[in-house]
């Protein structure tokens, strides 16, 4: 537990969200397309909800984070498979910050499984999609 203001405790639950949404916030800036920002607002008022709300109707929040996501994923997905436009890593690697963070408010053990799953993406990010420079 970590203390702020000596009244309020955080949870191992929630700060382990807040960190997720953090690498989220992290992901989207390096993607730099039209909805960075509005994503990073977005992540930014979940974390405040993580922080001030006692509330577990927040996690709302993140669920209506997590489907926009869902339909954002599919759109890559798509446009991969229709037009040869690589997927972009970043956006990816935001949406399962935010799948992690919302799962481990319920399934801890399952967003373990998530944070495993996140690394071997990343990892074999560059084989699947390989970089189309033209050489």
């Amino acid at each position: 537990m970590i203390m702020i203001n000596k009244a309020k405790t955080i949870g191992y639950r929630r700060l382990f969200a807040i960190v997720s949404l953090i690498g989220a916030i992290y992901a989207a800036y390096g993607a730099s397309s039209t909805l960075t920002w509005p994503g990073i607002t977005w992540y930014i008022i979940c974390i405040a909800a993580l922080l001030l709300v006692k509330d577990p109707r927040f996690v709302i929040l993140l669920w209506f984070a997590v489907a926009t996501h869902i339909i954002l994923s599919g759109y890559q997905l798509w446009l991969w498979q229709t037009q040869q436009i690589t997927p972009c890593i970043y956006c990816s690697s935001a949406a399962l910050c935010v799948l992690i963070a919302t799962t481990v408010l319920y399934r801890p053990l399952l967003s373990a499984l998530l944070v495993l799953f996140m690394i071997g993406m990343l990892c074999a990010w560059p084989f699947i999609f390989p970089p189309s420079c033209g050489c």
